[in-house]
């Protein structure tokens, strides 16, 4: 899927087109790194396979470093490392927003408004939206490959800064259920600066309920009401709240959605479906680690 001839563009591989570089929709990032750390994982040591599926990863892994300027890190100063902070910035490839989201939204501006719904649910202000849905698998994906053994932990520790404010610093923490979430401000001319900025370019009566011209009845308020299942955005929120339990505040994100998510039974008994029974780990097991 990645074009590997497209050295000069975010969406190629790397600068030479040989590289591992990952370039697809923030939850394709969570998938393609998920399956490759698994493979790399799991196959033989020795194996041909086991060294490519490695370099593969830690290629990308670089690469995202760089386009969000995380430093101090095995990876910066790396070639990949450098093709992500400029060419292959991923955050700013073919998007008005040049630089990467104070908030640490990944998912820049997947979606024109008034193209996904004719009754959107933003102010005029708003002139992207994203999914932050989608980010919870691409983070998901990165805790993966950090138990693993990758070098991921500073990439999910700058994901987990997202959830973390979407749930504390908002206001609304039942933003974890939104299909879409404003990205970039037709006023400012680039992303929202602070989760209050977020939710106060909602329309209304979508974040309080009252009945309006938008795409859901009853609003974000019935919405998240009405993710009692086990495939939801909200449940998708919990079990990164779970593995960010660590990170600085993972605790009280944890607390909020752990009491707050409709859960996948209408008591919030997650057994029925053990996929998605996510609970912090209490063990202090870890793998070895996988060099950069």
């Amino acid at each position: 899927m990645y074009n590997g001839a497209a050295t000069a563009f975010a969406y190629g591989r790397g600068p030479t087109g040989a590289e591992g570089g990952i370039s697809d929709e923030t939850r394709g990032c969570g998938w393609v790194l998920r399956n490759r750390a698994e493979t790399a994982f799991i196959a033989p040591d020795g194996d041909p396979e086991k060294a490519y599926f490695t370099y593969l990863t830690n290629d990308a892994l670089a690469r995202w470093e760089g386009s969000v300027n995380i430093t101090g890190t095995a990876y910066q100063g790396s070639a990949m490392w450098n093709w992500g902070k400029t060419t292959g910035n991923h955050q700013a490839g073919g998007d008005p927003a040049t630089d990467a989201s104070p908030l640490h939204f990944w998912d820049t501006a997947s979606d024109i408004v008034g193209n996904s719904q004719p009754n959107n649910p933003f102010t005029p202000d708003v002139e992207y939206a994203g999914s932050a849905w989608m980010q919870d698998y691409f983070t998901y994906g990165l805790a993966r490959a950090k138990e693993l053994g990758f070098a991921a932990g500073p990439l999910f520790s700058y994901n987990a800064t997202f959830d973390i404010g979407r749930t504390l610093d908002s206001g609304l923490p039942i933003l974890n259920a939104a299909y879409r979430t404003p990205a970039l401000s037709n006023a400012g001319g680039g992303w929202y600066r602070t989760w209050p900025a977020v939710v106060a370019a909602l329309k209304p009566g979508y974040a309080n309920g009252t009945p309006d011209n938008t795409y859901y009845p009853g609003g974000l308020p019935q919405y998240y009401k009405d993710q009692g299942y086990s495939e939801s955005y909200v449940a998708a929120a919990r079990a990164i709240a779970a593995l960010a339990y660590s990170e600085p505040r993972g605790d009280r994100n944890w607390a909020w959605l752990k009491a707050n998510d409709p859960g996948i039974t209408n008591d919030g008994d997650l057994s029925p479906d053990p996929r998605w029974a996510f609970v912090p780990r209490t063990d202090s097991n870890t793998l070895p680690a996988i060099p950069p």
